[in-house]
């Protein structure tokens, strides 16, 4: 038995001195990207799923390193506003 716990769109979120091309996951990459801020997939199914989109763009490996785990939308949105 499957059950569907939510169904929702992933989202990148950006200050205004990173543009995004039209695959805006692999505008992950650029080197303007400092931080990759992600629920704790260990306590959110959201990072979890954050953390599967990036390794089906297969850039996962490449981008390891920028990911910070937060713990809610508060500190995400701290990480990404503070840099």
């Amino acid at each position: 038995m499957i059950i569907i716990y939510a169904i929702d769109k992933l989202v990148i979120w950006t200050n205004s001195n990173i543009k995004l091309n039209d695959n805006c996951i692999e505008s992950s990459l650029s080197k303007d990207v400092l931080h990759i801020a992600i629920a704790n997939p260990k306590l959110a199914l959201y990072g979890r799923a954050s953390i599967e989109a990036l390794k089906t763009a297969n850039i996962y490996d490449k981008v390891e390193k920028k990911i910070v785990f937060a713990n809610g939308c508060i500190t995400g949105s701290t990480i990404c506003t503070s840099t």
